[in-house]
């Protein structure tokens, strides 16, 4: 069976791809099997991607059908607690992705690709919420 990563794939464009560490580790815009290629790389190939209550509230019928339960916190240092990451990266992470999104600019510098919709959303309204990413062969 080919790699798989269990995600909500309708939400995933609306989510921030944060690794152990605390920090963005793929590009959202590119494709599955980069993606996937991506979380490979990470220590311990753990990931996760996280959103706003703007994000979530859309998806919601799809998102209460991942299996994992879906990780939930008024604060980003809650958040980042609740999934075992440092609270100061991930905050800096947010914050580095949301002045991209406000900056209106197609490429993202770390990447130089990204490709977003003019209408993307930050990361900003509360609750905010995380869903882990899983790796299957």
């Amino acid at each position: 069976m080919p790699a798989v990563i269990l995600i909500a794939s309708a939400h995933v464009d609306e989510a921030l791809a944060l690794n152990v560490k605390g920090h963005r580790f793929h590009d959202e815009a590119r494709r599955y099997h980069y993606q996937v290629r991506e979380l490979l790389k990470q220590p311990q190939q753990k990931a996760c991607y996280i959103f706003d209550y703007r994000a979530w509230f859309p998806q919601q019928r799809y998102m209460k059908q991942i299996h994992d339960p879906l990780i939930m916190a008024e604060i980003l240092e809650e958040l980042a607690g609740n999934i075992d990451v440092p609270a100061a990266a991930l905050k800096s992470t947010v914050t580095k992705y949301n002045a991209f999104l406000k900056s209106r600019e197609q490429k993202d510098l770390d990447y130089n690709h990204v490709t977003f919709a003019p209408d993307r959303k930050t990361i900003c309204e509360c609750p905010f919420h995380a869903t882990r990413m899983f790796h299957y062969n």
